[in-house]
Parts: structure tokens; sequence; C-alpha cells
């Protein structure tokens, strides 16, 4: 494991998806039973949410939350670690210490749950006399008896649930399905890393339960969280606050990458006495962490393309550097790999069934923005190099394209919303994308102007043939009549307009939306426009 989970004061932000989970938790408890799905990129946070939900309710005298990691092993070891959890968190209710050993936990709890330790005894004696699906069947109906027993509601939690799937059981989606729709007095939390594999089970194999579970998307940190958890990994170093933002940005908000950025400079800030790193310091944390083999972000990214491409064809990692380097479409990508663009559209779908791509509209970009980056700046040199790369060379290199990458997001940050927004659309080379939900195709523009309407600016006015894109941008949250402003400013203007597009970088009222709806008027919030931004790899606005 690349990141142990955290809990108690070290436990950072995720405060509404706890209070979640906490409020369904209390429906259960008056007789209303909502099951969650929660869902996200692996070490985005999931176990330690977990963890910290279970440590809050471990006071509760109504509750047995119960915690289980699914992992791909044989169906007897998972028996036993299933058995385990349900003993080892009825007894964790007490003050002592818990023993973590089964045949313990079963001596010790004859007495209190002789119900459940009878059943436990009696599945052991199932291997290899009864079928696979019987004996997962007979596990999950441990639950019910020992809610009896322990006199408590449970909440049970299978971190990774899709793993079920590998326990070389025939139905074992069907089987939770049926315990989940007759247990009433169990909870069931579920998780997992590989969101569209996650789906697929919700909609397909749990198709009849989908509407009893509440999907949670445990997301990247956003800028302002981003900032806040720097500075708590920092305790009391200093960096500039652009230097924040850049490590935010090329991170995506990932606490695992962030995490580990702010260890590495931490420690060489404590190796050279500073209280206060400049640009150039956190440029070189950054290239270590990326470069060298011994750095955990380095052994992750490396183990993560390993593990994607063992049992794959070389050409699944072309696509991959393909990619990296700006080719999107199918047809760009398909004439890199020398395939067709139908072969090359199936090998795209399963690297995304994978989770290691994503498709918007017509284009495919990575769903982790610094493995993108890592594959092209430090994987790359070092599969084309002729010689062992020399540490101290490469690192060098890397440095000099970090500090490049920080000298373009600071003066992106210097320039106006309206200069970088006219400089985005000068980019676009007619990709058909999709935002919130639609598809869009950006038009290869032959002008990028603003135009100033009866005193009025529009501050950016894109000419395609004879139509034009207008957008304007509110810094602050969008009401009414921001929305009826911009349509006055559109009424004064000469030409034929193709879009109307309101960027609302602090969000849009209710009333606002509407209005602009019914107005034709297209609206990106902040990760809109951020998504934009990434897929034309400009630095992310805040």
């Amino acid at each position: 494991m690349f990141a142990d989970p955290v809990q108690g004061e070290v436990f950072f932000d995720r405060h509404e998806n706890l209070e979640l989970m906490k409020k369904r938790v209390n429906g259960l408890k008056k007789g209303y039973r909502q099951n969650v799905a929660l869902l996200g990129q692996e070490l985005m946070g999931k176990s330690s949410l977990l963890l910290q939900l279970i440590n809050e309710l471990n006071t509760d005298n109504e509750i047995l939350p119960i915690y289980l990691e699914v992992r791909p092993e044989r169906l007897h070891k998972f028996g036993k670690r299933f058995t385990g959890a349900l003993l080892y968190y009825y007894f964790r209710k007490e003050a002592e210490p818990v023993p973590e050993r089964i045949d313990v936990l079963l001596g010790k709890a004859r007495d209190n749950l002789p119900r459940t330790t009878e059943g436990i005894l009696r599945i052991e004696k199932l291997f290899g006399k009864r079928s696979r699906d019987q004996i997962l069947s007979s596990l999950f109906d441990l639950l019910p008896i020992l809610c009896e027993e322990g006199k408590k509601s449970c909440v049970m939690i299978l971190d990774e649930f899709q793993e079920l799937g590998s326990l070389n059981v025939k139905n074992p989606f069907v089987i939770l399905g049926q315990k989940i729709m007759s247990q009433k007095e169990v909870m069931y939390i579920v998780t997992s890393s590989s969101a569209r594999r996650a789906g697929e089970i919700l909609n397909h194999d749990l198709s009849l339960l989908f509407g009893s579970f509440e999907i949670d998307n445990l997301g990247p940190f956003g800028i302002y969280e981003g900032l806040k958890f720097i500075e708590k990994k920092l305790d009391g170093l200093s960096i500039s606050k652009t230097c924040m933002k850049f490590l935010v940005s090329i991170t995506n908000g990932h606490p695992f990458y962030l995490d580990s950025f702010c260890r590495e400079l931490k420690r060489i800030m404590n190796e050279r006495e500073m209280k206060e790193a400049p640009s150039s310091v956190v440029a070189e944390a950054v290239s270590r962490q990326l470069f060298s083999p011994i750095s955990i972000i380095y052994q992750y990214l490396n183990n993560f393309l390993k593990g994607i491409m063992d049992n794959r064809i070389p050409q699944d990692l072309e696509i991959l550097l393909a990619i990296a380097d700006g080719n999107k479409k199918p047809s760009e990508v398909s004439r890199i790999i020398s395939k067709s663009t139908a072969q090359t559209t199936r090998k795209l779908e399963k690297l995304m069934n994978a989770d290691i791509i994503v498709k918007r509209g017509k284009v495919y970009d990575f769903c982790d923005p610094l493995l993108k980056w890592w594959i092209k700046s430090v994987y790359r040199s070092r599969q084309e190099s002729f010689e062992p790369v020399v540490e101290g060379k490469g690192e060098l290199e890397l440095r000099r394209q970090v500090e490049n990458l920080m000298s373009l997001h600071i003066t992106q940050e210097k320039a106006g919303v309206d200069e970088r927004l006219r400089n985005l659309f000068r980019l676009f080379r007619n990709e058909v994308v999709e935002i919130a939900g639609k598809t869009l195709k950006l038009p290869k523009f032959s002008n990028i102007s603003t135009r100033t309407v009866h005193g009025q600016e529009l501050p950016v006015v894109g000419s395609a043939g004879k139509t034009y894109w207008i957008a304007d941008f509110s810094k602050a949250v969008v009401s009414e009549s921001g929305v009826r402003t911009f349509l006055t400013k559109l009424s004064g203007f000469r030409g034929k307009i193709g879009r109307k597009l309101l960027i609302c970088l602090a969000g849009i009222e209710t009333d606002a939306k509407l209005l602009a709806k019914e107005e034709g008027i297209w609206l990106w919030d902040l990760n809109d426009l951020n998504f934009i931004l990434d897929l034309y790899e400009q630095p992310k606005m805040s």
C-alpha cells in the first residue's frame, strides 16, 4: 500500500461526505435504510473516510460498523477475513484491546454470540462440500444473526466491492443483491476505485437495487481545499500561494500526490534549515518525486503502468504515449499505431474499461493528468535512452521542464480572465467534447477579438465562417440580473450568433440557470472551464 488510511486529527476535509454517511446511519436507526456507493480514484481517500466514520460510530450503542476490504483471493481466505471482521468489530465496541486471531475471537464469542459462533463453525465445514455460491451466501447470512444477538443494526462496509467478482463465485453480485433486499437491519456501504466497473455492477447486476444505493463520488480537492491541505502538510513551513496553486494544478487536487510532494518539500527544507522555499526548491521537490526510482510517486506511477501493461500488447502503450503527446482523436491515434480507426476505437474502449483513459465527446484523455505528464516526460525518456539514465542528468532536465511549466502557470496567473479565455479559444481545432452532459464542437476560429457594443464590452468574440461565438464571464455568483445584463450586451451585437456562452466562475443561482436555458445560453462552471483548459494543456483557473 502506497499510503495508509488516516483518521482522527490527521483526517482532512471530506466533511460533506462524512455527514452524508452519518445522516444515512441515523436514518437506519429510525427504520429508513439507504445504502451508499462511494466511488473515487485509487488513493483518493475513500478508506480514510470510512475509517473516520467507524471511529465516530464506535460510541454509538445502536450501531455496529463492520469494515472489510475485498481482495482478489481464494474464497476460503475471504471467508476467514469476513467472519473475523464480524467478531473483531463487535468486540471493538468494548474498551479493552481486541485480539485479531480468529480462534481467540471465536472463543471469546461463544458466550456472547452463540448463534453467530455456531454459524461461523458451520460455514467452515462447508468448504469442499457445498458450492461456492452457497458458501458466500451463508457468509452474508451471518449479518442479521449478529444484529439480533448483538441487539444492534449493522453497517456493512465493503471496500472495493467489485473484487467480489474475483472470488471465483458464479453469481456474487446476485447473491449480494438478494441479501441487501432481505436484510432490512443491515445498511451496506460499498466503495470502488473503478467507477466504470462499479457503474456496470450497479446498473446491471444490482439493477433492481439501484434506487436503494445513493451514489457519492469522492473527487479530488478543489483549489481552496487543496491550498488548506498544503498548508496543513507543510506544518509551519511556507511557499508562495502561486506555488501552492501550481501544486494543486499539476496534481489535479489529488490528495496522495499533494501529500507526497509536501513530504519531499518538507524534507528538503528541513535539511537546508529553510522556513520559506522559493519556486526553484518547489520544482526540485516535484522533479525528485517524479524522477527518482526510490520516490513514492515514481514507484506508484511505474507500478501502476506496469500493472496495466501486463498481459497487454505493446500497442496499448503506444496509444497512451500518443494521447500523452496530445493526439486525442481516434483518427490521430490510429495513424500513429498504424491501425484502422475502428480497431483503434476498440483498443481505446478497453483502456477506458480499465479506468486509464476517459472519453469526453469524441476526444480521449487520461483520467489522471499527472500520469499523462509522467509518461510523456519521465517514462518515455527512460525507455528511449540508449544508456542507463544517469540520475543527476535526467533529473536536471526534468527540473527544467517543471520550472518551465511553473513559469507558464505564473504567467497565466498574472493574466486577466478575458485574456486567458481568448488564448484558450485560439487553440480550438474542431474538437468534439462533452461538457455538462452535452456534446459540443469547439470550432477553429478565424479570428478572436473583443467587441464594445453600446459602451459594454464583450470580452470574447470568435468568428467561424459567418457565425460568431460570444463568451462572457463573471467572477461573482451569477444572478438572474447577471443573465439579463449578458442578454442586453448580445442585443446590440450585429452578426449571426452561433453560440452564447456565459462562464460562471463562482456559480449560478437556480433562477438564473432557468433563464439562461430559456434564452439558449450555454453555461460553463469553473470545473467545465478547467476541463477545457486541461484538454489543451493550459494551467487551470482558481
